[in-house]
């Protein structure tokens, strides 16, 4: 009895293992291909049949189950030493996002390795900006014709990566430097063109400067010009005026003219402490500063 219950337990073992080894889970981050005894497994039109996530049933034993990585890959390589149309060097540092599109044809292209599908992409991207800025000068790369030029890129390495099942989604320049040996020479030549420009604005600047103050200066002639002649009729007929008054006061009472203008004489000698005057005393300078009596 004991041994017919190890034999039923032996049996149930033996067949969960079987059970076990028949069944194989996919990963939604990936597909899987089956080799059997090292042969991958075809469909009718000799195609490799690749496994969507899920469970799946293979011959235990017979059958090894190859995964492929279905998610985005980054490729970012070192960075490339190229030449541009105007035959000067770059490193130019870029990187690629890409993932597998035909399952079947990538395992055909590259035995479903993920590193060596990279080299390989790596070599077609490293062909496709050697031509792309061979095409183009440095100018072009740093301005808005940088971006036409990896769209460009990527659509030229997308037709390369077919024949490996890639897709590329998206290539980048995070870099364009110039080699030591190249950048002095750009360097001062920008330093050049930079200082005959601030040269020129500043000579522009100076032209213009001495129109305005030149502009400045005759209106400003124009206008003490203008106020000097104002000045001088207001103090004409000022003075016109005041000689009227005296005259008309003159004949109102000569002897008061005579007072006012004294008092006018007398201001303008004594205006200051710092004055001398000899006069003599009885002189009619001080008339009217003597009493009645002619002390």
């Amino acid at each position: 009895m004991q041994s017919k219950t190890f034999s039923i337990l032996l049996i149930a073992i033996l067949g969960a293992f079987i059970a076990g080894s028949s069944l194989f889970i996919v990963d939604a981050r990936e597909r899987a291909l089956v080799l059997r005894f090292g042969e991958v497994q075809r469909n009718d039109q000799g195609m490799p049949i690749v496994y969507e996530p899920g469970l799946h049933v293979k011959m235990p034993f017979a059958d090894t189950v190859k995964r492929i990585d279905s998610r985005v890959q980054n490729l970012d390589g070192d960075a490339d030493r190229v030449v541009t149309l105007e035959k000067k060097d770059v490193i130019v540092d870029s990187f690629v996002k890409w993932k597998v599109d035909d399952f079947s044809h990538f395992y055909l292209s590259t035995n479903g390795d993920v590193r060596r599908a990279s080299e390989l992409l790596e070599r077609k991207v490293d062909a496709a900006i050697r031509e792309e800025f061979g095409k183009r000068n440095i100018k072009d790369l740093v301005s808005e014709a940088r971006l036409e030029a990896m769209f460009k890129l990527r659509d030229t390495i997308q037709v390369d990566a077919e024949d490996l099942g890639v897709e590329v989604l998206d290539i980048r320049i995070k870099q364009i430097n110039l080699p030591n040996e190249v950048s002095e020479s750009v360097y001062a030549n920008m330093r050049a063109e930079r200082v005959k420009t601030a040269t020129e604005l500043r000579s522009t600047g100076q032209g213009e400067a001495n129109i305005i103050k030149a502009k400045t200066d005759a209106e400003v002639k124009i206008l003490l010009a203008q106020a000097d002649q104002e000045s001088r009729r207001i103090r004409g007929e000022g003075d016109a005026t005041a000689a009227k008054i005296y005259a008309d006061t003159y004949k109102q009472n000569a002897e008061f003219y005579a007072f006012l203008r004294s008092l006018d004489a007398y201001k303008a000698s004594f205006n200051s402490d710092k004055d001398v005057m000899v006069v003599a005393p009885d002189s009619d300078f001080f008339k009217y500063m003597k009493k009645k009596d002619g002390r």
